[in-house]
């Protein structure tokens, strides 16, 4: 079941990293969703969602509470990296543009003396 579950949280291209940790009696779980096409400094500025409880608290509860959470972040990677695309494609079009051009005005000039 938890992995048919984690199946359906994720969609193609996210990975999710899960870190657990026993502590004590109890166990601190982070989850992190990555996608590696964003840039590194995108990346860099996240931060896992982190649950702490015991086994059985987690058992019962681990998928219920990072549902939401792992979908909204999902909605957030893929929002920036649409957003590294289109910065991307609009500062390469910005160079291409300023690509000096002859205006009608100075050809004009040039051939009279």
């Amino acid at each position: 079941m938890f992995f048919q579950s984690i199946y359906q949280m994720i969609t193609a291209g996210t990975d999710l990293n899960i870190n657990i940790r026993k502590v004590d009696n109890s166990l601190s779980v982070a989850v992190m969703p990555r996608r590696n096409s964003l840039k590194e400094d995108t990346r860099q500025n996240m931060v896992p969602l982190v649950v702490n409880g015991t086994p059985a608290e987690l058992d019962m509860g681990f998928l219920q509470t990072i549902l939401q959470p792992i979908q909204k972040v999902q909605g957030l990677l893929v929002n920036a990296e649409n957003f590294e695309k289109q910065a991307e494609k609009a500062t390469s079009q910005a160079k291409s543009s300023k690509t000096p051009t002859v205006s009608a005005e100075s050809k004009g000039s040039q051939g009279k003396t």
